[in-house]
């Protein structure tokens, strides 16, 4: 009796976690047009200081969360 109220349990539990996670795999995330235009212009500054060979300049491009995972000195 035990257990067919555990697998009971257990059917139910997994039903709802398949139903609240199935929300998030249909999410698609869309660039807005700004978002795009600003990444292009960070990226033509980056490719010009990489080309001139200013390698100090392409510092401030990266965010903060970038250099909490990577050290700068490198």
């Amino acid at each position: 009796m035990k257990i067919k109220n555990f697998i009971k349990k257990l059917r139910i539990g997994l039903v709802i976690t398949i139903l609240f996670t199935s929300c998030h795999f249909n999410r698609q995330y869309i660039n807005s047009e700004e978002d795009k235009n600003e990444a292009e212009k960070v990226l033509e500054k980056f490719y010009d200081n990489i080309m001139i060979q200013d390698f100090e300049s392409t510092c401030p491009l990266f965010s903060k969360e970038f250099y909490k995972l990577t050290d700068k000195k490198l």
